[in-house]
C-alpha cells in the first residue's frame, strides 16, 4: 500500500523519485522502521509498450537515524543547560528520551556502593506516574543479567518471557509490568554506579538505533548530572566557606579587640606602678623626717600629735597607693 501508487505511476509510463521514504519493513523477523531512497522507471520493448519497471534504490535508515540522533542530541544539550540541578537534568532527559523512542517507561537509578541493590531515582512514564523511590536488588533479575551489567555492558532484552538469561527469575519481572527493556550501566571507579533503563510493558525488538541513542543518551546525561552536583557541592562549599570565613572574622575581632584592652590595662598598669614607686619614694623622706622628729620629742605635746598625725597620714596615703596599684 506504501509503494504501489509509485508502481502504477511508472507502469503508466510516468517516473517517480522518493528521498528518504519512511516504509515499514519486514527484513529481521519482525517489523521496523526504515528509509529509502529510490526511483521508478518504466521500461519499453521495442514497440513502445511499458512492459516493466526499473527501481534504483539505496537504504538510508543509518543516515535518517544518525540525523535524528544528531537532532535529539542537540536538544537534550539544550535542555540540560538550562538547569543545573541533578534531578532536573535526569527528568529532563528522560522525558525526552521516552518521546522519542515511543516507549512505556524510562528510568534513571543509582546503585548502593557495594552495586547490590538499585533506587530509580527519576523518570518518566507515558501516564506522568513517579518512579522514584522504586527499589531493585539486581540478584533478584538472575546473575547473567546482574553480571553483565556489573561488567558495563547494555542489556537488551526483547522478550523476558523467552530470554535464557532471565529462565527461572521471572516474577520480578511481572511484578514490575515488564516484557522488553534497555539498560545502559555506568560504570565508575570499577563499580556499577547508576543505569539508564527504558522498560516496556509488551514484546519489543529493539533495533540498534534504539540501542545507540539510549547509550548516547546515558553518557551525556551522568556528564550533565555529575557537572550539576558537582557545581551544587561547589556552591555549598562556597556558602559554607563564606559562613566560617564570617564567623573567623568574627572571632579574630574578638581578639583584637581583647588584645587592644589588654594592651591598654599592661599600659595603665605599668604607668600606675611607676607612679606607685615614685610616691612611695616621696614619701619616704616624709615617713624619716616625722620619724626622726617624734623620737628626739621635738616640740611640746601639741606639736608631738601633730607630728604623729602627719605620721599615720602618710601610712594611710602609702596603703592606699598600694592597694590602687594591685587592682591595677
Amino acid at each position: 500500500s506504501d509503494i504501489e501508487p509509485l508502481v502504477n505511476t511508472a507502469m503508466s509510463g510516468g517516473s517517480t523519485w522518493s528521498e528518504d521514504m519512511h516504509l515499514v519493513m519486514t527484513r529481521k523477523g519482525y517489523p521496523e522502521d526504515t528509509w529509502w531512497s529510490f526511483s521508478y522507471s518504466p521500461l519499453r520493448d521495442d514497440a513502445g509498450k511499458v512492459v516493466g519497471l526499473l527501481d534504483l534504490c539505496s537504504d538510508t535508515t543509518a543516515k535518517v537515524m544518525g540525523e535524528r540522533q544528531a537532532r535529539v542530541l542537540s536538544e537534550l544539550a539544550d535542555l540540560t543547560a538550562r538547569t543545573r540541578d541533578a534531578a532536573e537534568v535526569q527528568r529532563l532527559a528522560a522525558g525526552l528520551l521516552g518521546r522519542v523512542l515511543g516507549v512505556d517507561r524510562v528510568s534513571y537509578g543509582e546503585a548502593d556502593p557495594r552495586g547490590e541493590r538499585g533506587v530509580m531515582t527519576r523518570g518518566w512514564t507515558e501516564t506522568g506516574a513517579s518512579l522514584a523511590g522504586e527499589v531493585a536488588t539486581l540478584a533478584d533479575f538472575g546473575p547473567e543479567i546482574s553480571d553483565s551489567l556489573a561488567r558495563g555492558e547494555t542489556l537488551r532484552i526483547d522478550d523476558i518471557e523467552t530470554d535464557p538469561r532471565a529462565k527461572g527469575r521471572l516474577q520480578p519481572y511481572r511484578d514490575r509490568g515488564v516484557r522488553a527493556g534497555v539498560a545502559v550501566p555506568l560504570i565508575r571507579n570499577g563499580r556499577l554506579t547508576a543505569a539508564l533503563v527504558l522498560l516496556e510493558k509488551a514484546p519489543r525488538p529493539w533495533s540498534d538505533h534504539d540501542v545507540a541513542l539510549t547509550e548516547a543518551f546515558a553518557a551525556r546525561t551522568w556528564d550533565a548530572v555529575e557537572r550539576a552536583r558537582a557545581e551544587e557541592a561547589l556552591h555549598a562549599l562556597n556558602e559554607t566557606l563564606e559562613s566560617r570565613v564570617a564567623a573567623r572574622t568574627a572571632e579574630l575581632q574578638e581578639a583584637q579587640e581583647a588584645l587592644r584592652e589588654a594592651q591598654k590595662l599592661e599600659a595603665m598598669g605599668q604607668l600606675t606602678g611607676g607612679v606607685a614607686h615614685d610616691f612611695n619614694n616621696l614619701l619616704t623622706p616624709i615617713f624619716g623626717s616625722l620619724d626622726l622628729l617624734q623620737r628626739r620629742k621635738v616640740g611640746g605635746e601639741r606639736e608631738q600629735k601633730l607630728i604623729d598625725g602627719a605620721l599615720q597620714s602618710a601610712e594611710r596615703a602609702r596603703v592606699l597607693e598600694i592597694g590602687r596599684a594591685s587592682c591595677r
